[in-house]
């Protein structure tokens, strides 16, 4: 078996605590946008030993995330990729108590949201929970799936599909990487005017014949260009002609200590740098030392 799923009370539990919630946004991106998201975080600070991204799990410990519950859409249909046809939808549901999750957990491995992906043929859901660990500035994802609207027959064929197993857990990864660069997008003060003004979308009613007149609910949709994420950054040039230069940088570095160049030989300790410098104390990243 390829896929384990969660034992049946541990997943209804998990789904019962993201039911409280319902997404207040989806985030639309394409391949260019997609990837300007990552890049505003991605940087060598965060780069691991096998030349991935580990993504940071600093925003749960600061208590500052903007979105606990948001859709986020990938429209790779006119992507350079080959994959002419996906549009694959994503939830990232952060449970509203994950603070008092964390504060209260006896365990190492802290489970604080759900990742959740639609299965548009079946319409079934299959999902990982997100996992922080107390003094490590990672995002993990569980090995064991949880799923939602899915057969016992359409679990036991997804069980043994490789390929689907492996896409899976990579499009989780990088999904994740993905909703960590809409939140630090929503946090910096020139890039988070690109979610000012959202469409408002009426959502499907429930019906329920004990509850005739159902209030209307709204999802803000975010249409996120690459372009304009660019240009919130580092400006615009109304003159083609004029080829400007910028020196860019990524919204948050670390700094090694260095000694001043003078008589004193003053040392500068280690620091963070960028306009998200706040969000971290201290040297926090983790280091591999190899076996010698």
């Amino acid at each position: 078996m390829i896929i384990s799923f969660l034992d049946q009370d541990t997943n209804n539990n998990l789904i019962m605590q993201a039911s409280r919630s319902k997404p207040s946004d989806n985030i639309y991106l394409n391949e260019e946008s997609d990837k300007a998201m990552t890049e505003l975080w991605s940087s060598a600070s965060f780069k691991t030993t096998d030349n991935n991204y580990a993504i940071p799990s600093d925003l749960f410990f600061a208590n500052t995330i903007p979105l606990l519950d948001c859709l986020i859409t990938f429209d790779e249909r006119k992507s350079n990729s080959g994959n002419k046809l996906a549009v694959a939808e994503f939830r990232v549901v952060v449970f509203d108590n994950y603070i008092e999750l964390i504060n209260n957990a006896t365990d190492e491995l802290i489970v604080v949201g759900l990742a959740i992906l639609h299965l548009p043929i079946t319409g079934g859901e299959i999902f990982c929970q997100i996992i922080v660990v107390k003094g490590n500035n990672t995002i993990y994802s569980s090995d064991k799936k949880g799923y939602r609207y899915m057969s016992e027959d359409e679990r036991a064929d997804l069980a043994n599909d490789f390929v689907f197993a492996n896409t899976f857990d990579k499009n989780i990864k990088s999904m994740m990487g993905t909703w960590y660069g809409i939140q630090i997008a929503m946090l910096h003060p020139l890039t988070k005017e690109i979610f000012r003004n959202p469409r408002l979308i009426k959502l499907a009613p429930r019906t329920h014949p004990q509850h005739r007149h159902n209030k209307v609910k709204y999802i803000k949709y975010h249409i996120i260009n690459a372009n304009e994420i660019e240009s919130r950054l580092y400006g615009d040039n109304p003159d083609d002609s004029v080829q400007v230069k910028y020196k860019r940088h990524k919204l948050l570095w670390y700094c090694a200590g260095y000694h001043m160049p003078s008589k004193d030989n003053k040392f500068i300790q280690p620091h963070w740098k960028g306009p998200l410098r706040g969000l971290k104390s201290g040297d926090d990243r983790e280091r591999v030392i190899p076996h010698v």
